[in-house]
């Protein structure tokens, strides 16, 4: 049986991951060993192993497939260890074998493999993702004791361990022939390569590169300890290319080349690497070279290899090799030998010996440039193998001027490891206003470095010496940065500071307000900055359910699948009342209905024939269509097939309605995408060869032009992405990944404006979940709010301290386009984003939308007359609250005028409808005194007096 595990949550342990989210076939629950649950496998499934010691020959099918311990749910590397595969001692463990798709493998241990080629794994023209892999005790008669890789695309290893492994020719630990691999943060330890397979010398102990075309790039590793004749830690030959680094390769033993050997035209580039404590027993303790193309040595620190023949780096054939800002010390006593037709420049590197310390013989050539010295690098502890550098060390900003400067700003040092000079900063924060010390404040220094005030509000910082920006932050305060600090080495900056914070006040907690079709209402709120600091502010108005969303947030979350007890829920559609689910039911694939209150209403077996079922729903306007085989069926809301016929794929998995063109959008996961008329006959055809689809979708108005909504995954991603197409140009346009909560999967999609009595575009798909999770859930996305009704003049600003901003509301039932709203009452918020404390403050606004007739027959009451009603508190301070009524809808002008007539504020102005209105008033600019409001209406006057008083 297989079922449906979620393991999103995790998802940052690699960043590779397969089409997932998908079903899952449980080892042992659902099937008694791995090899079996692979075999049973659909493209884009999950095998899932439990912890526990499984003999297994596995050979991935060509499908992408993900193969998994618990470390995949968990991030928990303990499952590594637990959860072994073990081979037979006569083959691989795990092969990949010719194949297209991508798969993922990781989390397991593999050991007690024994093959020709990959004791472990083999790879072979594939280009799986491996990662969080231990192999280890894996033996091979030919190449690649631990991995073997052959003419692989795009190999990608990561976080894995290679020990202990041992074959008879190339690669103890990994081998890589004619392909392009990438390993990252990878360590390769304790593996052989030894005398007994084929004919010639093995090599590389710790990995052996052999190919005529492709590159290997090294990141972040460590090789050491292996053992080899050549190469003890890498090997390369037969024209191979390279890059290493931030690797450290140490410790490592052979005949010739104790830490690399290049022959045969091969090429590297290492960058910010350490070659240390490497031994050869003939030729080359460090470095072997035999060949005739280009090797660079950027920043590496070669020292401490030793070497019978008392060659550290040995130079012969044409090789050609450049060392800049390198550290070349203690190689044994002569350092480096240039031989043949070599040649060697130098630049920038700190060189035992200086020109003395390069002996060359024959025809070789060296070409000493600029910037070399002869001087003990002084390591930090060479005793303790740390071969960092110290503060007064020659090789400190000795490097190349022209060279990437060190993460500190300053010149580029020699050796492998920058020195970064530190400074310290520390100091106190307060509020600026009381002096109260303040806990919890974020201190960034622009080069990265952060802490946090203590509960004291002190703070220390370690930091790189430079000039830099410093900024202080604390949610409810105004940032305060200071620019151009400049820190010095070993120096103490002390930065005391005093955090400004804004204040909010509102003049109204609640709006109600009524409008007839036709007409505005106006209204105005006031908002204050009571405290000390700049208010920063912006104002939307939201409704429930969408409150503050930006396109492509999610809306709601719906546990269809627990509601109808069906976790293989595939697709969905919406009528305007009910939800619509295909799945795959128990026995049978199901429809099931869901009304408003998530009720199941209705149910029954899909129509067709399709085993699967059907995978995705349209609906248009009369009937629902879909298709899980080579049929495209229209069905009713009773399930009876209304039209049938042959699609042009098989399946044809994905469909959408067209309401523009009265056309259906149909294509299978790798097809192009075709439009056909409803009796199948094929209209437009639409080009794709890089999506594999998931789930198509129809919004007849989009801004771009591009109305065909196309849900996708990426081979190499494990989320859904969404993209939309020009159906007259066939342009895709990437719209967004899926990322939320680590990743999510989703199957199907729906678009429609009927979802609520707002009118706005929400996506509904569905996402996978586990039982233990809740089952599939129906997910509803807010593409556009629908919320012409109102406008907010301004909507955003910046008040200073002791300052007041007025927020003009104007409220109308019919947009431009004539789409207008119901008659009723509509709920909503003037929603403020502030940067004072809390963040945000909500206004609660009643939109009542009256019916012209029923106040002609009194249904509303209406003032009967018109006047000032009131003016709230009279006496005022700085704000009042003037109120009049209108006992028709009227052109009003409100002003404030001064006892000789002066007009001194225009306060409202506009068309409002018949009915009580209040208007906020802002008098903290003016001086006190008597002053006189009056409002005009048509021809029609009135006044009153009003008194400020500070």
């Amino acid at each position: 049986m297989k079922t449906v595990i979620s393991y999103f949550l995790f998802l940052f342990a690699f960043s590779f991951v397969n089409p997932g989210f998908s079903t899952i076939l449980n080892v042992p629950d659902d099937h008694e060993d791995i090899r079996s649950a692979i075999e049973a496998t659909e493209d884009g499934d999950t095998v899932l192993v439990q912890p526990g010691t499984y003999p297994e020959f596995i050979r991935f099918p060509n499908r992408s497939v993900t193969l998994a311990s618990l470390f995949l749910t968990t991030g928990d590397p303990a499952y590594m260890d637990s959860t072994v595969l073990t081979g037979n001692g006569h083959n691989s463990v795990v092969q990949f074998i010719g194949l297209e798709a991508v798969s993922i493998f990781t989390g397991f241990s593999i050991t007690n493999g024994n093959a020709a080629d990959g004791g472990g794994v083999l790879v072979r023209g594939s280009s799986p993702i491996l990662t969080d892999l231990k192999v280890f005790g894996n033996t091979s008669s030919g190449n690649g004791g631990g991995l073997y890789a052959v003419q692989s695309d795009s190999l990608v290893v990561r976080d894995c361990i290679f020990s202990d492994n041992t074959c008879d020719e190339n690669g103890g630990g990994v081998g890589i022939f004619q392909g392009n691999a990438t390993l990252t943060n990878v360590e390769i330890f304790q593996n052989e390569s030894s005398c007994g397979g084929g004919g010639g010398s093995p090599g590389g102990g710790g990995i052996s590169i052999l190919q005529a075309e492709g590159h290997v790039e090294f990141v972040d590793g460590k090789i050491y300890e292996n053992t080899s004749l050549a190469g003890g830690g890498i090997n390369m030959s037969c024209g191979s290319t390279a890059s290493f680094r931030n690797v450290e390769l140490s410790n490592n033993t052979a005949q010739r080349g104790g830490g690399i050997c290049m022959t045969g035209l091969s090429e590297i580039d290492m960058q910010y690497c350490l070659v240390v404590n490497n031994t050869a027993t003939d030729r080359g303790s460090a470095l072997f070279f035999s060949g005739e193309r280009e090797q660079n040595f950027t920043n590496v620190t070669i020292t401490q290899n030793i070497s019978n023949d008392i060659v550290g780096i040995y130079a012969g054939g044409e090789s050609t090799i450049f060392f800049t800002n390198c550290i070349i010390y203690e190689n044994g006593e002569q350092g480096l030998y240039c031989l043949e037709n070599s040649t060697i420049s130098m630049a920038f590197t700190d060189i035992a010996g200086g020109e003395d310390g390069v002996m060359i013989d024959g025809r070789a050539t060296i070409s000493w440039l600029d910037g070399n010295i002869d001087a003990d690098p002084l390591f930090a502890g060479i005793e303790c193998r740390d071969y960092s550098l110290l503060l007064d060390s020659p090789c400190l900003d000795a490097g190349d001027p022209d060279s990437p400067k060190d993460a500190d700003s300053t010149l580029s040092d020699m050796g492998g490891i920058p020195y970064l000079r530190l400074s310290s900063i520390r100091g106190l924060v307060r509020d600026a206003a009381n002096r109260e010390r303040l806990e919890n404040v974020n201190i960034d220094i622009s080069n990265g470095f952060h802490t946090i005030s203590n509960e004291n509000g002190q703070y220390d910082l370690m930091a790189l010496s430079g000039i830099f920006d410093v900024t202080f932050s604390l949610e409810g305060y105004n940032d305060s940065v200071f620019t151009d600090v400049e820190f010095n080495l070993n120096d103490t900056l002390e930065l005391n500071v005093g955090l400004l914070h804004p204040g909010l006040r509102v003049s109204d907690a609640e709006l109600n307000v009524s409008v007839e079709h036709g007409f505005v209402a106006m209204e105005q709120i006031s908002i204050s900055n009571d405290a000390n600091g700049p208010l920063e502010w912006s104002a939307e108005f939201t409704v429930e359910g969408v409150e503050g969303m930006a396109p492509w947030e999610i809306r709601s979350e719906i546990p269809v699948g627990s509601i109808v007890d069906d976790n293989q829920i595939r697709g969905t559609a919406y009528d305007g009342e009910n939800y619509w689910f295909a799945g795959r039911g128990e026995n049978a694939p199901m429809i099931y209905v869901l009304n408003s209150e998530l009720e199941l209403i209705n149910q029954f077996e899909q129509p067709g024939n399709s085993r699967r079922g059907i995978r995705d729903l349209a609906w248009d306007g009369e009937l629902f269509w879909g298709s899980g085989d080579g049929e495209v069926i229209g069905f009713n809301s009773d399930g009876e097939v209304v039209s049938q016929w042959e699609g042009p794929f098989n399946p044809n998995s994905f469909i959408a309605w067209d309401n523009e063109r009265d056309l259906l959008w149909i294509c299978s996961a790798l097809s192009n995408i075709v439009a056909c008329d409803r009796n199948g006959e094929l209209q437009i055809s639409i080009n794709q060869n890089s999506h594999r689809i998931y789930g198509l979708a129809y919004r007849q108005d989009d801004p771009d032009d591009c109305p065909l909504y196309v849900l996708h995954k990426k081979q190499e991603m494990g989320f859904s992405s969404m993209s939309k197409v020009n159906v007259e140009t066939g342009e895709f346009i990437f719209i967004r990944d899926f990322t939320e909560s680590g990743g999510m999967d989703l199957d199907g999609a729906f678009i429609t404006q009927d979802y609520d009595r707002y009118g706005g575009w929400v996506m509904m798909t569905i996402s996978d979940f586990s039982p233990n999770d809740g089952n599939d859930r129906l997910e509803i996305f807010q593409l556009e709010s629908n919320l012409f009704f109102v406008d907010i003049i301004p909507t955003q600003g910046i008040i200073n301290a002791g300052e007041t901003c007025v927020i003009d509301l104007s409220f109308e039932s019919i947009d431009a386009n004539g789409v207008e709203l119901d008659f009723g009452t509509y709920e909503g918020n003037l929603a403020l984003t502030h940067n004072a404390m809390g963040g945000q403050t909500f206004i609660p606004i009643q939109l009542n939308v009256l019916d012209p007739a029923s106040a002609e027959t009194g249904a509303t009451r209406l003032p009967n007359k018109f006047e000032i009603a009131s003016i709230y508190p009279n006496p005022f301070n700085s704000f009042a609250s003037i109120d009049f009524s209108l006992p028709e809808a009227s052109i009003v002008n409100l002003s404030l005028y001064d006892l000789s007539g002066r007009l001194v504020k225009n306060l409202a102005r506009g068309l409002y409808t018949a009915g009580n209105h209040d208007v906020a008033f802002d008098g903290s600019t003016l001086v006190s005194g008597l002053y006189l409001v009056k409002i005009q209406a048509g021809n029609r006057n009135s006044s009153r007096k009003v008194m400020l008083l500070k």
